[in-house]
């Protein structure tokens, strides 16, 4: 749809640090990443108005780790915690404008209780205003 559109891009790999965004775009890599936390600051320093992710699973408790697959391959996938996600973005100059729990119903039943977080998430982040 926006192929021919200068002023978008999409990425498959991180643009160097000194490039500037209006929109940071993140679609699961948050869930695979190998520290989520230090890739949220990164999408920070790019200086974007509106950071936007979507596909995260998110728990209002502790991030963990749980093993997941995808058929033979087992993998790590995160679990994010929405106050540890608040406080690293306030911190980068960034607030929490909303989260909202996808309809998504994945089947958790193997895990522990504890670790049974169902749906994705789509959480906003909007540049704090000086």
């Amino acid at each position: 749809m926006w192929r021919d559109d200068d002023r978008i891009s999409f990425r498959t790999e991180l643009p160097p640090p000194a490039e500037r965004f209006d929109i940071v775009y993140s679609a699961g890599a948050l869930l695979f990443a190998r520290d989520p936390i230090a890739l949220l600051k990164q999408f920070a320093n790019y200086q974007p108005r509106v950071i936007l992710l979507i596909m995260t699973p998110m728990t209002m408790g502790k991030a963990f780790v749980r093993v997941q697959s995808n058929g033979k391959t087992p993998f790590p996938g995160w679990v994010m915690s929405v106050p540890e996600v608040e406080t690293a973005m306030d911190a980068a100059g960034y607030q929490m404008a909303a989260q909202i729990s996808g309809d998504e119903d994945y089947n958790v039943d193997r895990y522990s209780p504890e670790y049974r977080v169902p749906n994705m998430a789509a959480v906003l982040l909007l540049k704090k205003v000086p």
